[in-house]
């Protein structure tokens, strides 16, 4: 498992709501208290493990295509891309960051969906 290579810090939690439509795409920004350069990123749906990236494209596991894992290039951000979004997708969002020397962070957000627009003729 990953928190027995790296050492563990505090856990930093923020619980934010991120609206997001039904068929439509959703961002989702992940704390970072260090540089991703040799951080691994876990990102967990519910409680549930649904991606784990590093900035290394062939290091990455992405357990389910309607999702991926986005780096500034600096390595100072990160996020993850939720494409054609459903009522299934709403719920709590978590990445921890595992860092080889700074140690884990962990950050939660909240993902509201709503259904889709329509317009009356």
């Amino acid at each position: 498992m990953l928190a027995s290579t790296y050492s563990s810090t505090a856990v930093q939690q923020d619980k934010v709501e991120i609206p997001a439509i039904v068929g439509g795409t959703a961002i989702i920004d992940c704390v970072l208290t260090f540089r991703t350069t040799d951080a691994t990123i876990l990102w967990e749906h519910d409680g549930t493990p649904i991606l784990r990236s590093t900035r290394v494209p062939e290091l990455t596991n992405n357990l389910n295509v309607k999702y991926a894992s986005l780096f500034s290039n600096d390595g100072t951000a990160a996020w993850l891309k939720i494409s054609d979004v459903t009522c299934g997708d709403a719920g709590k969002y978590t990445c921890i960051v595992f860092g080889p020397v700074s140690g884990k962070t962990k950050t939660s957000r909240i993902l509201i969906v709503q259904g889709q627009l329509y317009s009356h003729n």
